[in-house]
């Protein structure tokens, strides 16, 4: 910089979705904060039959939903990315109901604009007679404890951040590549990485039957 000082940043978004680096602070938490409101849904659902439509942050980001799917058993994720293909979600359910299921949760990642879920709810019923409840978890994902592993990252790459500009780094982030903190150019992580450049994502759609 013009004053020579030594600027490190590190990545904080619950949508996980900074580039240059594959975690970023917050994201953790946000998906046990999520987890823990789905399972507590799941226990109505099971209870009074019925099917839920769970919907999370990640406006651009299918990560919450990927993670949050796979970790609660959901059986569909809808990433917001996905046009909603109507004909194999209702088979999806039905499957279920064949094998004995008296109830689905499916997660939906709001997309563009929050409250998509009730568009899905609206077509399942008057298209296809199928009865969903919905809930929308919004900024509730943003608040809570931090987790464990949320913790214990940020406090790393905090500890190396401080160290880094006692060296006089150039100006640079602390990212988490696989496995391992690592400084990056700035110009390596002031974009978005891909919005739908989820591992996971595949995972969760095989998972959710």
């Amino acid at each position: 910089t013009e004053n020579d000082f030594a600027v490190i940043g590190i990545p904080g978004s619950i949508d996980n979705d900074i580039s240059g680096s594959d975690y970023s602070v917050g994201f953790y938490t946000a998906v046990q904060t999520a987890v823990e409101a789905v399972d507590k849904i799941r226990d109505t659902a099971s209870s009074h039959d019925r099917n839920f439509i769970v919907e999370v942050m990640g406006r651009n980001s299918s990560a919450i939903a990927d993670y949050v799917g796979i970790c609660s058993g959901a059986e569909t994720v809808l990433e917001p990315s996905d046009t909603v293909d109507y004909k194999s979600l209702v088979e999806k359910i039905k499957s279920g109901e064949e094998r004995g299921k008296k109830s689905s949760i499916i997660i939906v990642a709001e997309g563009k604009v929050s409250g998509r879920s009730y568009d899905i709810q609206k077509t399942l019923e008057k298209d296809y007679q199928i009865q969903t409840r919905v809930c929308i978890l919004g900024h509730t994902q943003r608040g809570g404890k931090p987790t464990a592993i949320d913790r214990f990252l940020a406090s790393k790459m905090g500890f190396d951040t401080v160290h880094a500009i006692i060296q006089g780094s150039k100006p640079s982030v602390s990212t988490f590549c696989k496995g391992q903190i690592i400084m990056k150019p700035f110009e390596e992580c002031i974009g978005v990485r891909d919005p739908y450049d989820v591992p996971y994502g595949d995972l969760a759609k095989e998972l959710s039957i």
